[in-house]
């Protein structure tokens, strides 16, 4: 018969990690972020590889996650391999993700609802990872953190903490949005 290879991309590369997928029948898996080429280098190891198993891809993580610098623009280029109409676009979804999900804190931090809120933490984390907005991102994990830990009495602060810094962000993600592309220029300059 015909064999499909599965990939899973996980957030985290636990030791054990692989055995589990072997086991539920998942070919391999990759590290998030993912950066494009990785992704594609990876699919095509896939499709070559006979015995459908292979090791798990080891990733750069090396871009800038100064807390700091408000957006890191290279460390989001970096992912989708130099395409600044896809980081604009990913501005853009995370923009839209930013105003669906706060209500959706706010209420879990209301409600004091530790789950919900470690869900919604986590999912808008990732999402400001990929545009390279590290101190929103910072701010994001410390109230993951929190509801992980069931630091109840901590999550206002946290998350006080989180909408400050996507106050001072999402003027940057706008900007980032509504920026003209560089027209692309060849080797002899025209």
């Amino acid at each position: 018969g015909i064999t499909i290879p599965i990939l899973a991309v996980t957030a985290h590369g636990l030791k054990g990690l692989r055995e589990e997928c072997l086991a539920v029948g998942i070919t391999d898996y990759i590290v998030k972020p993912v950066r494009g080429s990785a992704l594609l280098a990876k699919l095509s190891e896939l499709q070559g590889d006979s015995s459908g198993r292979s090791a798990p891809m080891e990733l750069e993580t090396s871009h800038n996650t100064s807390p700091a610098l408000l957006l890191d623009l290279e460390g989001a280029l970096r992912y989708t391999d130099g395409d600044l109409a896809m980081v604009q676009t990913m501005a853009g979804m995370v923009l839209t993700q930013i105003q669906g999900d706060l209500p959706n804190l706010r209420d879990a931090v209301s409600a004091q609802a530790s789950q919900r809120l470690y869900e919604a933490s986590h999912r808008l984390k990732g999402s400001l990872t990929s545009v390279g907005a590290n101190a929103a991102r910072s701010a994001c994990l410390a109230l993951e953190v929190m509801a992980k830990e069931e630091r109840i009495a901590k999550y206002a602060q946290g998350l006080a903490q989180l909408e400050h810094e996507l106050l001072r962000v999402t003027p940057e993600l706008i900007k980032l949005t509504n920026q003209a592309c560089p027209q692309k220029v060849t080797e002899d300059g025209n």
